[in-house]
Formats: structure tokens, sequence, C-alpha cells
């Protein structure tokens, strides 16, 4: 996982026991949240979780404070706290314990909870990158036959390829169903992952380092990156000129993205396939770790080991591209992100 700076003001006293809440001074919390869900559709919440601190409830009482707290801390009206608690209360992204008291149930991570994450993960991470890199003549040779990238050097596609279609986006599915073997939560008669995550604010990586996919839908077309840089203002820069570039294409005498239609997209899910056994078989030999860890954290109190799993994978095939990356097997774009297009 990237080495993210902390800031001056204390956000190393996160870093608390997973077997107990501690709190900590409210000030060495409130930094900035990133929300992340994993969803399909129109399985999302019908409210914005970052708009009017609503973010910080779940935040707070993940870190032992009780909703008067933290009621006094923003000086809310208690009609406001109550308007608050229902629309997150519908969400599930929080409840009432068995105590009756209201306690979050989606998965917080500070970047303390992370760092002690991604370190008993250690082994999963080496298992899963030494598999790979046993593999790279067979998938080399499996993404030279795709059409739609078959002229590509692999090393400009090696973090499409390696992370996202390997570990993230072309495998999550199989994660959840063959692994997992649970549906997502009900959310509102919606179904998705959700999780705050601690961002440092003087970092120009995403929250925990973590890899995702980002996918703007178009006129007939989805403009996409991936990568842990996505929100960065020349990323966004650069965005907008490929859009043209990709908009006026028959204009130039090249465009240097790769354009991945529906046939190809399902070459790619083969890709995915071919890596599904190796990677279901780590995660199987670890299960018992995995579950041990999960029984061990404050997490076994608020949220199920499923959506406990589904996030600390994220953390997991992070780590897992963070070691590729340092072998020289995948090579950070001068972009900082993998640009590509998606045409149905």
């Amino acid at each position: 996982m990237k080495k993210i700076p902390v800031l001056l003001f204390g956000i190393a006293l996160l870093a608390i026991s997973f077997g107990e809440n501690k709190k900590v001074d409210k000030s060495q919390i409130l930094n900035d949240w990133e929300f992340k869900m994993i969803s399909q559709g129109k399985n999302k919440p019908n409210f914005n979780p970052n708009k009017d601190s609503l973010k910080y409830i779940p935040v707070l009482l993940h870190k032992g404070y009780d909703l008067e707290e933290i009621r006094s801390h923003f000086q809310w009206t208690h009609e406001e706290l109550k308007t608050k608690v229902s629309l997150l209360s519908q969400a599930n992204f929080i409840k009432k314990g068995v105590d009756n008291k209201m306690m979050v149930s989606m998965m917080v991570i500070s970047e303390g909870e992370g760092e002690k994450i991604s370190k008993y993960l250690t082994p999963v991470s080496e298992a899963i990158t030494n598999k790979i890199k046993g593999s790279m003549d067979s998938i080399q040779h499996n993404v030279a036959q795709i059409e739609c990238l078959k002229h590509f050097d692999f090393n400009d596609i090696s973090l499409l390829v390696l992370s996202n279609i390997l570990l993230d986006n072309g495998q999550i599915k199989n994660v959840e169903l063959e692994y997992l073997q649970k549906e997502r939560p009900n959310r509102n008669n919606k179904k998705y992952y959700a999780s705050f995550q601690e961002k440092p604010t003087d970092s120009e990586y995403e929250a925990l380092g973590i890899y995702g996919n980002q996918v703007e839908m178009k006129e007939g077309f989805a403009l996409c990156r991936y990568g842990n840089q996505r929100y960065l203002p020349e990323v966004i820069e650069m965005a907008n000129e490929i859009e043209l570039q990709y908009l006026n294409i028959s204009k130039t005498s090249s465009f240097k993205y790769p354009i991945i239609t529906s046939e190809c997209s399902e070459d790619l899910l083969k890709v995915s396939g071919f890596f599904k056994p190796d990677l279901l078989e780590i995660l199987n030999q670890y299960d018992t770790l995995l579950r041990a860890e999960y029984s061990k954290s404050l997490y076994r109190k608020e949220i199920s080991y499923e959506e406990f799993f589904i996030w600390i994978y994220h953390i997991l095939y992070t780590d897992v591209t963070d070691r590729l990356i340092a072998d020289g097997l995948i090579l950070i774009p001068k972009e900082k992100v993998a640009f590509y297009i998606f045409q149905p």
C-alpha cells in the first residue's frame, strides 16, 4: 500500500486497538474521509453521504463516541440530529446495537486501521503476487490475442491488465460469488457495499492508496481511468483532452489509449477467469487467518464478515499491485492512471 504522509496535528494517534474502542480527540479524527461503494446500476444511496457532515456520524460512532457527544460537537439541534440519524439508519449506515445505542453498520477504515490490516494480509499478498509472477508468460500470451490490445506494448497496459482486470474490476464478482457466496447487503431496498476511508488532505493518493476504476458515461461511450490518483487536477484535465481526442479520432493519425469494445471486454474477462482458480485457492487457503482477524477486530460488532472482507480485499489487491510495481511488472503510466475507452 502507498506510504501516505501523516498530518502534523496527530493522525498518527489514530492507530487504535482493533479489539476495543479507544476514544481519541475528535480534532484528530475529523479529517478528509472518502466515501466508497461497490454497486451496480441504481444500487446507490439516495442522498449525498458527504453532505452536511453526515459522514462524521458513522466515523465517530466507530471511534467510540455516542450520538449526544457528536451532536454537541457539531452544535446540531436535536431535530437536526434526528433527521441525519434517520437518513443514515434507513440506508443501513448505522443501526441500533444490543444495548439500544446507535452504532455504525458499514466499514470505517482509518489510516492506522488500514496499516494494521495490510500487515496481517502480508502472507496473502505475497502468495498472490508470486502466483501472478509465475503466470506472467500465460497472462501476456492471452492478452496478446485480444484484438483491441494486441497492438499495445504490455508495459503500457500492465496496470490496466494486472490490477484492474486480474484482481479488481474483472475479478470482484468472482470473489463475491465463489468465495463469499453471499449477496451484497440491503441498504434501503438497494444492494451495495459502503465504506468511509480516511485520506490525509496533503496526499496526492486516494484513501489508503487503494486503486479503483472511474467510469464517466458519455453519449455512446464511457471514458474510464484506473488508478489511485484519479481525481488530481492534472488527471482530470488529461481526461478532458483524451475525450476530445476520441471524439476527433477520425482526424488524428493515432489514438494511444485502449478502446475496449463489448467483445474485447468479454475476452478480458476470460483473462481474469484464467486467474480465478489460483486466486480462490489462495483466499480459501488463508480463510481461517482472515476470519480470525475479523473475530479479533472491532468490526465483528459492526458488520458481517462478508462486508469486512470485501474492503480488506481492496487493501489486499492494492498491496499486490504495489508489489508488482516494485518488481517492475507493472509500470505506472506518465498520466498517473490507466486511461481507456469503453465502447459498447
